[in-house]
């Protein structure tokens, strides 16, 4: 909201007319500052050069800002097909086919197992479509919390990294990332062992 957004500078700024370092106000706030910024930033108070670690800090941010808006440039037209083959499946079960099955049971011939299968899960959907719904959403929380594991989220992760196809995409940008964030830590001064535990996360 406005007012946390607010608020979060103010605290900061609190904070650091209290005494404290720019970097142990940043860790106070880990879901807005990843360990990347104030870590980054720590060094540079450390070595005296926290306005170049600044800089470099706020190229990586753009750069990275340009990777996110790439990559969703690059799958906003198959998600726009996706979207479409599904809203059209959804419309032929629930309006086309109810409607093409009355004149089916009118002819009173005897139809073929597919056609019996589609109005079966055409009936299916119309009748129980908040039973549906409710059985999806549970699905998409109770996956939500097993990604948000330990196990879950390296189970995850290698059953995306094996997909065809994009399997070795998502290798290529977790590597290409990985390099990016280790070369702008290690700029920044951090030690290379913490650089790759930040990294690593």
């Amino acid at each position: 909201t406005g007012v946390q957004t607010c608020a979060l500078p103010i605290s900061m700024q609190g904070d650091i007319r209290a005494g404290q370092s720019l970097s142990d106000a940043l860790a106070k706030f880990p879901r807005e500052f990843p360990p990347l910024y104030f870590n980054m930033i720590r060094a540079g108070e450390v070595s005296g050069q926290l306005s170049e670690v600044m800089i470099r800090l706020a190229d990586f941010m753009a750069k990275e800002q340009v990777r996110r808006s790439q990559i969703i440039s690059a799958l906003t037209y198959p998600a726009i097909l996706v979207c479409v083959a599904i809203l059209s499946l959804l419309f032929l079960l629930t309006f086309a086919i109810p409607k093409l099955s009355g004149v089916f049971k009118g002819l009173g011939a005897a139809l073929p197992l597919p056609t019996q299968f589609l109005i079966g899960v055409s009936n299916f959907i119309g009748a129980f479509w908040w039973a549906i719904l409710l059985a999806l959403g549970g699905l998409w929380y109770g996956f939500r919390f097993w990604t948000n594991t330990r196990a879950g989220r390296h189970t995850w992760d290698a059953f995306r990294l094996k997909v065809p196809v994009f399997g070795k995409l998502i290798q290529k940008l977790i590597s290409a990332r990985l390099v990016r964030t280790l070369g702008t830590l290690l700029g920044g001064g951090v030690p290379i062992l913490e650089a790759m535990e930040i990294g690593r996360a």
